[in-house]
């Protein structure tokens, strides 16, 4: 998907580093129920990811910027189990 600005795209192994900055930085995590994560938990997250598309073929995704390439990001969908029901 692309918007004039933005591209919204799959993550795969290569992103595990940009990710892992994402959500490990204290201001952007304020208010996300688990705050940071660790790089480790960042690589376990990512496979959940990454099964998630094989599996269901949506998921989470990266928010890329067009002019820098960069990822600024992410969106999408997770799965959460709640009383054994996903």
């Amino acid at each position: 998907l692309n918007t004039a600005r933005l591209k919204i795209q799959r993550f795969d192994e290569k992103d595990t580093s940009i990710l892992a900055a994402i959500l490990a930085d204290s201001e952007t995590m304020r208010f996300a129920t688990k705050g940071v994560y660790s790089f480790e938990e960042t690589v376990q997250l990512l496979h959940l990811y990454l099964e998630e598309y094989q599996k269901r073929m949506m998921g989470v995704y990266a928010i890329i910027e067009k002019k820098s390439g960069t990822c600024i990001g992410y969106s999408g969908i997770e799965w959460h189990e709640v009383d054994g029901v996903t």
